[in-house]
């Protein structure tokens, strides 16, 4: 209940009106300067109102329901706002990173860590240890969506090749081989009777796995083992050849015009003290003599005929004289030597006598008496 009396105060410029609010603490007074009135008449008695009506208070809950609703859109939305994010960076491309090197552990943990999976592949490589990544893709950088796959391949050490068959090739065909095959040529030279350059044994043997880059050994062969040649050169060839087959030799021989005697060696190859694979073969030249021509007839020709003759014949003459009385031998050959007809050696002499006239000596005879 609000009890209000009312009081009212006259002064002599106006009129001052107080009360109390009753109820509400307030005391409230009104001051009015207004000019001199006279005194109103007298009114009823001073009344006091009684304010029986309740007070109507607003419910608090709505307030707390419209509250929660506020709270409950914002986390709502938060949330959903959370989601659509996740969302949307989730299905936002990742840049691939660089795995080559890492072990094939540490590369998948990369990326997986970034929303990618792992697709591994083994193999051999070179040029990689075992266990470690030696390629990938896609490549360093390449941005590609979550949940997709890179593919790193991973090293399971050097590859292994089979030793090829090299016995029977010749060195440089043997070097070649392996090298094609990234294996390691270690070459022995070896005397042996299999002909020079060509490849007596390897090892490891042929058909053999074996590891790139491993080392091969191949003997090859120098030829037989190195002997001093003997000196054959002015022995008849019968004697010759027999020196030479001593000697683990084979020969050939050629035989050329010589004035050395027939059938004498007057050359050989290679020469005496060499040294020469056991085996090998020994060039021989013989003298099958000097070259020889027909010696023409020139007796009873002129000397000057019978010169000529021997000349184009492409042989010497040797003149001799013989005294002769008879003037139609003067100047004539009489007899030579080799005689006509035989065979000469080229370049050598055939001698011819010819006759010289020389005067008659007269002897007197005194009769006896």
């Amino acid at each position: 209940m609000i009890g209000v009396p009312l009081t009212k105060a006259a002064t002599g410029s106006g009129v001052a009106v107080g009360g109390w609010g009753e109820g509400l603490g307030v005391r409230v007074t009104f001051g009015v300067v207004t000019p001199a009135q006279p005194p109103p008449p007298a009114g009823p008695p001073q009344v006091y109102y009684d304010l029986d009506e309740p007070i109507h208070r607003r419910p608090i809950w709505p307030w707390i329901a419209a509250l929660a609703f506020v709270l409950g859109a914002g986390i709502g939305g938060w949330f959903l706002y959370e989601q659509i994010s996740k969302k949307i960076s989730s299905n936002a491309p990742v840049a691939v990173e660089y795995y080559v090197n890492m072990s094939q552990a540490e590369a998948e943990a990369k990326i997986q860590s970034i929303g990618l999976t792992a697709d591994v592949k083994k193999g051999a490589n070179i040029d990689t240890a075992p266990g470690l990544v030696y390629k990938q893709d896609p490549t360093e950088g390449t941005k590609i969506p979550k949940g997709n796959a890179v593919t790193i391949f991973v090293s399971t050490g050097k590859p292994k090749v089979a030793v090829p068959t090299l016995v029977g090739l010749q060195e440089t065909d043997a070097v070649n081989q392996l090298k094609a095959l990234h294996l390691k040529p270690n070459v022995h030279g070896v005397n042996s009777n299999v002909p020079a350059n060509q490849v007596t044994a390897q090892d490891p043997k042929a058909g053999t796995k074996v590891v790139v880059g491993t080392s091969v050994r191949i003997n090859v062969s120098k030829g037989p083992q190195p002997v001093t040649v003997p000196s054959v050169v002015g022995s008849p060839i019968d004697q010759a050849t027999a020196t030479l087959q001593a000697a683990g030799f084979h020969w050939t021989s050629t035989f050329v015009d010589s004035n050395q005697p027939v059938n004498t060696v007057i050359d050989q190859s290679p020469g005496a003290g060499s040294s020469a694979a056991k085996g090998s073969t020994v060039s021989l030249t013989i003298s099958k003599g000097p070259k020889s021509t027909q010696v023409p007839d020139v007796t009873n020709l002129d000397v000057a005929t019978a010169t000529q003759d021997i000349q184009a014949a492409n042989l010497k003459v040797r003149v001799a004289y013989v005294n002769t009385t008879d003037p139609a031998q003067d100047g004539i050959v009489q007899n030579q030597n080799p005689v006509g007809g035989t065979q000469a050696p080229v370049g050598s002499s055939v001698t011819i006598t010819v006759g010289r006239l020389v005067a008659t000596t007269t002897t007197a005879t005194t009769p006896t008496p």
